[in-house]
């Protein structure tokens, strides 16, 4: 055999333990991290005395896998520059759900809601002495127009069909 061909052999048997044991290729591109995933959050909303049963709530929050819990206390707006406190939980009661949630590890947020009155049954916005326009959050005003357009088409309409 010859000097080459020998060198020759060596070398592919060389290449060949080389590629089989990964060595000798162009490193492979280091494998990027996965990202973590977007933080999960829920939001707890609730009158006076919906936060008293907070612990359970929380326990199967965290089951589920949420990481962020926004409570949302609710007052009723009750008229011009009126809220009743007394509708939603005291500051004792939400004070030890937060609490709560807290040590059970998760991130809070407070975004305390008032409700209008458009959202109270038997509610009339033209008997209300609210003229605040916040007291028709709820779209009553769209109702309102959809109504009133109704009735001046149907007077000014010729074809006698329902505008």
């Amino acid at each position: 055999m010859s000097q080459a061909r020998i060198v020759r052999r060596t070398v592919s048997i060389v290449l060949v333990a080389a590629v089989a044991s990964g060595a000798g290729v162009a490193a492979a591109a280091p494998e990027t991290p996965t990202p973590a995933p977007a933080p999960l959050g829920i939001t707890y909303a609730g009158w006076k005395g919906d936060y008293r049963a907070a612990a359970k709530r929380l326990d199967a929050f965290k089951a589920i896998g949420f990481q962020i819990v926004s409570f949302v206390p609710t007052y009723a707006y009750v008229g011009l520059d009126k809220i009743d406190l007394a509708a939603g939980p005291d500051a004792a009661e939400l004070g030890a759900a937060v609490e709560g949630a807290l040590r059970a590890g998760f991130s809070v947020v407070i975004k305390p809601h008032l409700d209008p009155p458009a959202y109270q049954s038997g509610f009339d916005p033209f008997k209300s002495d609210n003229h605040s326009w916040r007291v028709m959050c709820r779209g009553a005003a769209s109702t309102i127009w959809i109504r009133w357009r109704r009735t001046t088409a149907r007077a000014s309409c010729s074809r006698r069909c329902r505008c």
